[in-house]
């Protein structure tokens, strides 16, 4: 009897404990539903004819990134060794994994360690081009709303006036300014984070990115673009005679990444890159991303950094032959299955909602372009159709509604996602209730945690979270807060204080 009774005891205990855990489960994906799929094959080539097939064609061999890197071939040619051969350029950055460096700190007469982005070449041995000497941040502030040299021209018309921002608005853009900077004061540095953890902290601070190099502080796009170590691995290598970025473990995770987040940061095209005594220019990396094409691919990253650098009628040539260009960058990743319950999904309307906002003010939105435009808005209302009413996003990103007590996996669908409109929506959209409350819920949830999250011990997943979300926040702050900062008048602060000095020169005349 006794035997009987722990039996029963035992299996109702169980019985219990299996409830507890499936009203937890239940608990953690409350309003869980799948959503409606969109179908993404009638936005294929196939399907939807082209508007205008004679533009498809426009080849031009001109271009800010062929100059730019004959200009540094012709001058650095006689100092370039054969390189490192490799028949598949992309093949060898995932396969040939990097070799650990010394960590040490540099000589104090040779690499650049001071900010900002400032190249000041004192090493008699290396020879780089003269036009690399120049302080690129004022190069960067001065073109901060152009497009980089050489792009086709387009007519630029003023916009108007915009109003001034009510008080709900001005409040929340003083607490998203007050969150993303209290993050720009946490450092990462080169001894204990990787490679892929300076890239993600450049994505969401650009140029004005500072990383601890030793007891230095250091600008972080000087520290990718130099190759300093980072973790023991460094983000460069030269492959075939051109700088080429590692893919793989301990460096960036996906291709193209790097010149994503410098063409995301408005790092000019001559911006020196350096590989051992061998100074390049952001070209050259522009130019081994273009030989590493491949249909069938991810090329979401990649598509942002030539959809950047590169003009909207060029032509390239890959590795093997193959001829490339905008157009075909967005036709391969319309063709390419959709991911909708991952990340890989939102790098994908990132590459296309970057390109489709950049080259849509350079020419027609017709044929590949154009139906790259209507994929774009019509996931736009789609993942606003499966926002949560706090605007936040269920952590399987496209594939779900609803929330989830899995808030490092909402962060980050929130995230990328949110960068991803912040990036492609109008500004007029950028206003509307559904993305405000985006805004807010990030600035909260940051702001909430700011106390108890140690950026440089984050782990790679919630490093990625935090940094999207902060490079969404600075893209709508620069978009929608700063063209409403009242302007200041030159002199005026001057003004100002000669008027305050006044006071105390009289009362000491009175005395």
């Amino acid at each position: 009897m006794c035997h009987c009774r722990k039996s029963l005891s035992l299996s109702l205990l169980i019985c219990a404990l299996a409830a507890m855990a499936l009203a937890r489960a239940r608990a953690e994906d409350s309003g869980l539903q799948l959503p409606p799929r969109i179908d993404v094959d009638r936005y294929h080539s196939a399907v939807l004819p082209a508007d205008a097939p004679g533009e498809k064609n426009a080849v031009s061999v001109d271009g800010p990134v062929r100059d730019a890197l004959s200009a540094a071939s012709a001058k650095s040619s006689r100092d370039d060794g054969p390189g490192l051969s490799a028949k598949d350029p992309v093949a060898s950055h995932r396969d040939r994994s990097p070799s650990p460096v010394v960590h040490r700190l540099p000589p104090t007469n040779d690499e650049p360690q001071r900010l900002p982005l400032f190249v000041a070449q004192r090493d008699p041995a290396v020879t780089a081009p003269a036009t690399i000497i120049v302080p690129a941040a004022k190069k960067i502030a001065a073109n901060k709303e152009q497009e980089p040299a050489g792009l086709d021209a387009a007519a630029t018309v003023a916009p108007p006036a915009k109003p001034a921002l009510s008080a709900e608005m001005a409040a929340l853009r003083d607490r998203v300014r007050s969150t993303v900077a209290a993050y720009s004061q946490q450092s990462l540095n080169t001894r204990d984070n990787s490679v892929s953890d300076i890239i993600e902290l450049c994505l969401a601070f650009g140029c004005q990115t500072e990383v601890l190099y030793g007891s230095e502080k250091l600008n972080g796009i000087t520290c990718l673009c130099w190759n300093y170590p980072c973790g023991d691995y460094q983000p460069l290598m030269l492959v075939d005679g051109h700088v080429a970025a590692r893919v793989g473990y301990g460096t960036q995770t996906d291709p193209a990444q790097l010149l994503a987040v410098l063409a995301l940061s408005r790092v000019p095209v001559d911006y020196p890159v350096r590989v051992g005594t061998k100074v390049r220019s952001v070209a050259d990396l522009v130019a081994s991303e273009k030989l590493s094409c491949r249909a069938g691919t991810d090329q979401s990253f990649r598509l942002i950094g030539l959809a950047y650098y590169s003009a909207t009628k060029d032509s390239w040539k890959n590795d093997r032959g193959e001829p490339w260009n905008l157009e075909r960058m967005i036709r391969e990743e319309l063709a390419r299955p959709d991911a909708e319950s991952s990340v890989a999904g939102a790098n994908r309307l990132l590459g296309l909602g970057f390109a489709v906002s950049k080259l849509s003010k350079l020419k027609a939105p017709v044929g590949d372009l154009g139906r790259a435009k209507k994929f774009v808005e019509d996931y736009q209302q789609f993942a606003l159709s499966l926002q949560n009413s706090d605007g936040s996003w269920h952590p399987l990103f496209f594939a779900a509604v609803g929330t989830s007590r899995d808030w490092e996996g909402t962060l980050s669908a929130t995230a990328h996602i949110f960068e991803w409109l912040a990036i492609s929506l109008s500004a007029e959209q950028l206003e509307n209730p559904e993305v405000v409350r985006s805004v807010e819920y990030l600035t909260t949830l940051l702001a909430n945690q700011s106390s108890h999250w140690n950026v440089a011990a984050l782990s790679a997943k919630d490093l990625d979270g935090v940094m999207h979300a902060l490079h969404g926040l600075n893209v709508y702050d620069e978009r929608v807060f700063k063209p409403r900062d009242p302007k200041k008048v030159e002199g005026e602060e001057k003004k100002a204080a000669a008027e305050a000095e006044k006071p105390a020169e009289a009362a000491k005349e009175a005395k």
